[in-house]
């Protein structure tokens, strides 16, 4: 098949055999010389695998391969279109490496490659309707705007005299007729041709929406109309589709943009220009939600204009229907590869597409081929200061708000994921002389760039020298340039009237916003204003809260530009934070500050940023009148992270007037973390609310609860009897599709089964699959499965289909059920068509899914132990040196990862007592070696008392101890695996945190004590420390290879290793630090228990009744 398994191979390079070794993967300087030399044509590529265009080209399909599986359509040395790329991706179904193996392409290659050929005609310059990103299943496309007739008439002629006569382009030899030869001249029997073919591709597509950035509704050049669009088709062929007209600057106002010292802001756009005649014209049903006035839409800068005109695109995609979006300007290499990429980044930024792959990653394959590949003339746009592909990368700045994200309700875990190699710079690398400009991109760094002789319009990769400029150049560009990243704090003030008045309880909800120093993820020193996209940040509001942040889309990029962090997408469970019904008395005895009645009490809850400490407003319950007893109704859903520390603040009010928020009277607050209330018993915690001096403020129970959802798997297994034959020489090759029914009544793949070969009767093999993916919970929702003969080439052939629904396939738990299969074509013509078959359902079982939460509700304990490295290779703890300093202004390496981690797990553990251990450190006072002595100096009990505790214990152990050697780790694994062999029931969970500086010296028994330790319930982190290498701690973490000892694999993956120095904010900023130190190494701690549970089949335990609650206080009249 020309799927991706073709793709990977086409990919993979000169072969082995032919004793040269394979070439290295093109970088990003590579390519960007490579499109700052030439502009990219099919047609000038050479079939040898040497050339840097092969090279990159290749590349692209190995990125694209990560994440799905797709088919190429051949476009050869330019056969179809000389400025689109000669291996063009049809992505069909994201997939991942495992999958690939067993999942077979259903698209037929060859007809769509004929479909494109008959309808490239209908676009300018032959730039067809070409699917780019896949999004839900939808494609969102790309394509120049309409052919006008001169065009057309040319491009038909060189068609049909260069054929021998053979108008292939229009129809199979079966399809015409003697009254289309004879129509041939007509205009509208041509347009009705050409335009019909480029119909027929967008439905094969699903495109429903077309969005138009063209200010003209025809070009005009010489006199002639050159090109046309949708919305001015005469004949009106498109009005089958959503037209819209959002008319956008082409790529000469950009030289503006250029001369304004790359400043967006103010920056509008002439539209009295004579030739601008296109009204901007949407749909009101797409615009309703989105909060615009768009007959403001002339007096927007360039920076308004494109945002707005994004969130648009971004809603027509994350709409419920199924149908996709095309995006076009007039030849489709400027304004149309700028929204491309900029859909495509912004949705890679939320874990919706192409999610295995890394900021440099996804940034290469933008550029290359979002831009190059598809022939934007870069060096031409540079000569004549046109510069739209800067302005691209340098307004991602622009889009960091969550009002940019398609899918506000998920995240990405944070992982490291540096590119030494790799630059921001790289992509400003471009000589000043050939970017058609005297002024530098970036002012805070001038680029001292070598030429290569004979070389014009090229730069040397090697030759790039940062050299910082003088002060007074930074601060005048930091002056003068608002749209810089040093100001770029996102921040929507409540609206006055909205406001609740401030006291003096709430000193610490003051916003930190006015301090730069406190935002250091939004801050880069030096560089060009260019921004390197991240993934969403993880400090962003949820659905159903009264204010939003705008905060986290991409991350800024500090001192030479390298990407900071990467982060994949990661959702463990939803939960509303809750004051259920159930419950009475979800506020007791409040402070009565009504004069002839009682009070009228309101909730507001308040979430912290990690990044700026800074309290947000999050949500508010309903008021209740007349009660210091009250019974809150609604509900907080917050996202629940284990890996996070979520503080939250309650506060108390009586609101004097509904009508009027700000009059309100404080009755007090209390902090505490999500964990804390997941942790408590039946997920349930009194706190009593303080702030207001010199009064019982009363207390606030809290209560969380797992928003129910469909987590059962299906396993199912089929058969089928007496398929039709199809394959000539054989039998055929069968499997299965299965999809399910949407609420407009299309169909969205869900599930393929394994191709069994050459038989009519095969047996697949057993799957599970979600209910939610099968029919989205909903048990009668129509399942319709489709039976294939597979082909090579991946025109696989329809045998047949059926229906069913989850109920009806739920029925096979008791009794075979046997489907007919049907092929309707069949059925039309043949009068005694009985079926193409049958298939039978073996077997059906459903399976409940449990969470981590559920363990933990259930009375599932987290036990903490603590193993820190005392050997004599992290130098002197008095000197300043030392890893182990103890520096009266800030935390040592080791202290702050004992505190990252600890402090989020103190929470599920009852009794906050954690052990605490030491290891290869000489003891007083007879000097004895220990690689597993107790940090308080208590062998009998090594417990210290909360993470403050551990902390005390190991400032006393430095003071006392002698840092000697080796580093053993085996001990203290085998100290906490014999309390975990203890424990087989499900209540308890062992923990064990090793901070260490460097190799370990006994790797034989620790991975003997690890593959031993693999069974019990328990799971190691280790934190590396300092500058040294890792290598045999990413042996021991198990990720890629299972750790082994003496041909005993380790039954689970129980070690997680990261080094900290990945996760040190470069400003200094240590609880941003410990933050992402957190998330990572905590991020596999619940999927490891589970893991546990499920080997040994223990379900969790109903959650304990609640304590009862304390007797409320008799009312006063």
């Amino acid at each position: 098949m020309a799927g991706a398994r073709a793709a990977a191979a086409a990919s993979a390079g000169p072969s082995a055999s032919s004793g040269n070794p394979p070439p290295q993967e093109p970088g990003l300087g590579e390519l960007l010389e490579e499109f700052s030399r030439t502009q990219y044509r099919a047609k000038d590529c050479s079939g040898t695998g040497g050339s840097k265009v092969e090279r990159i080209e290749k590349r692209c399909l190995e990125l694209f391969g990560r994440d799905y599986c797709y088919s190429v359509i051949q476009n050869v040395n330019g056969d179809i279109c000389g400025h689109y790329p000669q291996h063009i991706v049809f992505l069909e179904y994201e997939s991942s490496e495992k999958e690939k193996d067993t999942f077979q392409s259903t698209v037929q290659v060859s007809k769509l490659q004929d479909l494109v050929n008959r309808s490239k005609t209908a676009r300018c310059r032959g730039r067809f309707v070409c699917p780019v990103i896949l999004f839900k299943g939808k494609h969102i496309c790309r394509s120049a705007t309409l052919a006008g007739w001169g065009e057309l008439y040319g491009r038909t002629g060189y068609n049909y005299i260069f054929s021998g006569g053979a108008d292939d382009a229009w129809a199979d030899a079966e399809d015409i007729t003697e009254e289309d030869c004879a129509l041939r001249s007509s205009d509208t029997h041509l347009f009705d041709k050409v335009r019909g073919y480029d119909i027929k591709l967008l439905r094969y597509l699903s495109v429903k929406y077309i969005c138009d950035l063209m200010v003209e509704n025809k070009k005009v050049k010489f006199g002639m109309n050159v090109t046309s669009s949708e919305k001015v088709d005469k004949a009106q062929r498109y009005a089958d589709f959503t037209l819209l007209s959002i008319p956008y600057p082409g790529c000469e106002f950009f030289k503006e943009y250029k001369d304004r010292d790359y400043m967006a802001e103010g920056l509008i756009f002439n539209w009295k220009q004579d030739y601008v005649d296109a009204p901007l014209s949407i749909p009101d049903f797409l615009t309703c939600s989105l909060n615009i006035d768009w007959s403001q839409y002339q007096s927007w800068d360039l920076v308004q204009q494109t945002q707005n005109y994004l969130k648009l695109l971004l809603s027509i995609i994350n709409s419920d229907d199924d149908s996709g979006l095309l995006v076009h300007c007039i030849s489709g290499w400027d304004r149309t590869p700028l929204f491309i990429s900029l859909l495509r980044l912004s949705l890679w930024a939320d874990g919706l597409i192409h999610t295995s792959l890394k900021p440099a990653e996804i940034l290469y394959l933008t550029v290359a081929y979002d831009w190059f590949l598809f022939g934007h003339m870069l060096v031409d746009r540079l000569s004549k200061g046109e510069e739209i592909f800067f302005f691209c990368f340098n307004f991602l700045k622009h889009i960091i708000s969550e009002e940019f994200s398609a899918l506000k309700t998920q995240r990405r875990k944070s992982l490291p994921a540096r590119d030494a190699g790799f630059t921001l710079e790289d992509i400003c690398m471009l000589r000043r002389k050939d970017r058609g400009s005297t002024t530098s991109l970036g002012s805070d760094f001038s680029l001292v760039m070598e030429s290569s002789p004979g070389a014009a319009g090229s730069f040397t990769y090697e030759a790039v020298e940062l050299v910082p400029a003088g002060a007074q150049t930074q601060a005048a560009w930091r002056k003068s340039h608002s749209s810089s990243p040093q100001s770029v704090l996102w921040n929507r003030s409540q609206p006055s009237e909205d406001r609740l008045p401030s006291h003096q309880g709430l000193g610490e909800a003051k916003s930190s916003s006015s301090s730069s120093s406190n935002h250091s993820d939004f801050f880069r020193m030096g560089s060009s204003p260019l921004e390197v996209p991240k993934p969403r940040s993880v400090d962003h509001p949820l659905p159903g809260s009264s204010l939003s942040t705008d905060f986290g889309s991409w991350q800024m990029v500090t001192g030479c530009g390298s990407i900071q962090e990467r982060a994949v997408l990661h959702t463990d469970s939803s939960l509303p934070f809750s004051f259920p019904d159930e419950l009475p008395n979800s506020c007791l005895n409040l402070l009565d500050l009504d004069t002839f009645s009682k009070s009228d009490p309101m909730v507001v809850l308040y979430t912290q940023s990690r990044a700026s400490q800074e309290w947000r407003e999050f949500g508010r319950t309903e008021v209740i009148d007349n009660t210091l007893n009250p019974d809150f109704v609604r509900k907080f859903v917050l996202d629940y992270f284990f890996e996070e520390k979520q503080n939250l603040r309650f506060d108390v009010y009586n609101v004097d007037s509904k009508t009027n928020i700000s009059k309100t009277d404080f009755l007090g607050q209390a902090f505490l973390a999500l964990g804390e209330v997941i942790g408590g018993q039946g997920s349930r915690v009194e706190r009593p609310l303080t702030g207001v001096p010199g009064k019982k403020c009363g207390t606030i129970l809290l209560t969380a609860e797992e928003l129910s959802n469909c987590r059962d798997i299906a396993t199912m297994q089929l058969c089928a009897n007496k398929l039709d034959k199809k394959d000539f020489f054989g039998k055929s090759d069968p499997f299965l599709v299965f999809y399910r029914s949407n609420e407009d009544g299309t169909f969205t793949i869900c599930h393929k089964t394994e191709v069994v070969k050459n038989t009519l009767n095969p047996v697949w093999q057993p799957f599970s699959i979600p209910v939610r993916a099968l029919c989205n919970g909903d048990y009668d929702r129509t399942v319709k499965i489709d039976v294939y003969d597979w082909d090579r080439d991946g025109s696989h052939d329809f045998i047949g289909e059926f229906t069913t629904s989850y109920r009806e396939l739920s029925k096979a738990q008791n009794q075979f059920t046997v489907y007919e299969v049907l092929n309707p074509r069949k059925k039309c013509k043949k009068k005694k068509y009985v079926n193409s078959g049958t298939v039978t359902l073996l077997s059906f079982s459903v399976d409940s899914e449990f969470t981590f939460v559920d363990y933990i509700k259930g009375g599932t304990q987290l036990n903490f132990t603590v193993a820190i490295d005392f050997t004599a290779s992290n130098g002197n703890p008095l000197q300043p040196t030392s890893l182990h300093y103890m520096s009266p202004y800030q935390l040592s390496a080791y202290a702050m990862a004992l505190k990252a981690v600890g402090e989020i797990i103190q929470d599920y553990d009852s009794d906050k007592l954690f052990p605490a251990y030491g290891f290869g450190a000489k003891l007083p006072p007879e000097g004895r070696i220990s690689h597993q002595f107790p940090l308080n100096n208590n062998d009998e009990d090594p417990n210290c008392a909360g993470i403050e505790g551990v902390l005390e214990s190991y400032f006393q152990s430095l003071r006392t101890v002698q840092l000697y050697g080796p580093t053993y780790f085996a001990p203290v694994i085998n100290q906490v695996a014999r309390a975990a062999a203890k424990i087989s029931d499900g209540s308890q969970y062992y923990v064990l945190l090793i901070i260490t500086d460097g190799v370990i010296s006994d790797m034989t028994q620790t991975k003997e004590a690890i593959v031993s330790a693999s069974s019990l319930p328990m799971s190691i982190i280790i934190v590396g420390v300092g500058p040294a290498m890792f290598e045999a701690m990413e042996e021991l973490d198990g990720d890629d290879v299972r750790v082994s000892s003496r041909g005993r694999y380790a039954e689970r993956d129980i070690v997680q290793f990261v080094p900290f120095r990945d996760y040190v904010d470069r400003s200094g900023n240590q609880v941003l630090s410990m933050a992402r130190l957190a998330k990572d190494v905590l991020a596999e701690i619940p999927e490891q228990l589970l893991s546990y549970m499920r080997t040994r089949d223990i379900q969790p335990r109903p959650p304990p009744p609640a304590n009862s609650s304390p007797t409320p206080a008799p009312e006063q009249p």
